[in-house]
């Protein structure tokens, strides 16, 4: 019998016959050891076709002919277009959904996905939870879903089968059935509630900002002042700040969280923050802070720093080839990761850029005469959203309120009888 082997790089299944590689049609997923149905069934013809039955004359021809299109198929003509079509966030964003999705049911008609496979779907998450491998160590952890994380799983699958109507590979009566799941209900759940991710104190952002390589402490100053997304403040270039205002620059990225629903993002940079991006002012069109320039800067300065005779073989010693090298501009990752390093190694409690905008948030919260809607403002956030995330808002209005009434019902009491 011919072998089905798997070509991870072009992520497809081949035959090996009479020393000739014959590749089978259809997609298999480089993270799965296991063939997809469609592979195995295609895999089947082929070998027949290769062995001589003359019933089978094109395998993909007839494969589009007799299989249904399973979920793994549909899921990875989602991936296709995403890869072509969306940006690279949207595409690693929907990748381990997909895989989720395949990895439950991966052999099922895309049309027999209903109500009752997702909440299967829902609960399969909750019993497994997923591993996560540390880069540097190669440390495998265990973590579980969230109830919010799962609620974000299912809603991206129904993205997934949105997409599929419109491409009438999934019915559209059954993506109108699927929007009758309801979001998984806090205490109606054995899936945990995930931690509150709180503001960061002034103190601990002070105390990692001196380790920090100088572009970085650059973004967090400017990311604590402003309340900018960590996206917005690792694309910040020239040519979208006007500075046609001495007193207040403003800043319109054209690529932003909300960009696609028709929303403007403003961003307004005042003396303080201007001060912060004075130095980091430049004349191309290139992001203000590039992890590139600044690893050539560093090792500029430790040059200049060296005390002692520079050896002839140590003049440069960098590598031709090397594996990595510096991009133009940071992203939210290598952000977040720059910070995590820095707490790491000097023993400071761990935090994320995200948090930053929670404390721009406060700091609007605790100015006299401003709430949750100018803190929205600032964020760039719905003031009905915002309204959800501040619970620090509505603590202090609900303590204003208590004691408004409580002193009014003093006053009341208190007043003399005639």
């Amino acid at each position: 019998m011919l072998k089905l082997s798997h070509h991870k790089i072009m992520q497809k299944g081949y035959v090996t016959h009479e020393s000739k590689r014959h590749y089978v049609p259809g997609k298999w997923p480089r993270e799965m050891k296991k063939a997809p149905a469609e592979v195995q069934a295609a895999y089947r013809l082929l070998v027949r076709k290769l062995l001589g039955d003359q019933t089978v004359t094109d395998v993909a021809e007839q494969m589009e002919l007799t299989s249904e299109l399973t979920i793994t198929e549909l899921v990875n003509r989602y991936l296709d277009f995403c890869e072509k079509n969306e940006d690279a966030k949207t595409y690693g964003t929907m990748r381990p959904v997909a895989k989720a999705l395949v990895l439950f049911s991966p052999r099922i008609p895309a049309k027999d996905f209903g109500p009752l496979k997702l909440q299967e779907f829902r609960n399969r998450l909750i019993q497994t939870g997923y591993d996560r491998v540390k880069p540097s160590t190669g440390e495998v952890n265990h973590h579980e879903y969230t109830r919010s994380g799962i609620n974000i799983i299912a809603k991206r699958v129904k993205s997934i089968l949105r997409w599929a109507v419109t491409q009438e590979l999934y019915p559209a009566e059954q993506l109108h059935a699927l929007q009758a799941v309801l979001p998984l209900r806090r205490g109606r759940t054995e899936a945990p509630e995930a931690k509150e991710i709180t503001q960061v104190p002034d103190e601990i952002i002070n105390q990692t900002l001196p380790y920090l390589p100088l572009p970085i402490a650059a973004m967090v100053k400017i990311q604590r002042l402003t309340g900018m997304r960590p996206g917005e403040v690792c694309r910040l270039s020239m040519p979208e700040i006007d500075r046609t205002d001495p007193e207040c620059w403003i800043y319109i990225p054209a690529k932003h969280k909300t960009a696609h629903l028709n929303k403007h993002r403003v961003v307004a940079f005042v003396s303080e923050a201007q001060g912060v991006l004075q130095p980091w002012l430049r004349d191309d069109d290139k992001p203000l802070f590039s992890p590139l320039e600044w690893m050539s800067e560093r090792k500029r300065i430790m040059r200049d720093n060296r005390k002692s005779k520079v050896q002839p073989s140590q003049v440069d010693r960098s590598n031709a080839n090397p594996l990595r090298t510096p991009g133009d501009s940071y992203n939210s990752h290598s952000y977040c990761r720059a910070i995590g390093r820095i707490c790491a190694s000097h023993n400071i409690p761990p935090w994320s850029p995200n948090q930053l905008r929670k404390r721009a948030a406060q700091r609007v919260l605790d100015t006299v005469g401003l709430d949750v809607t100018d803190a929205a403002a600032l964020l760039g956030n719905d003031p009905a959203v915002a309204r959800r995330f501040y619970l620090q808002a509505a603590k202090a209005k609900a303590k204003t309120v208590a004691l408004a009434v409580e002193q009014g019902a003093t006053a009341k009491n208190e007043r003399p009888v005639k």
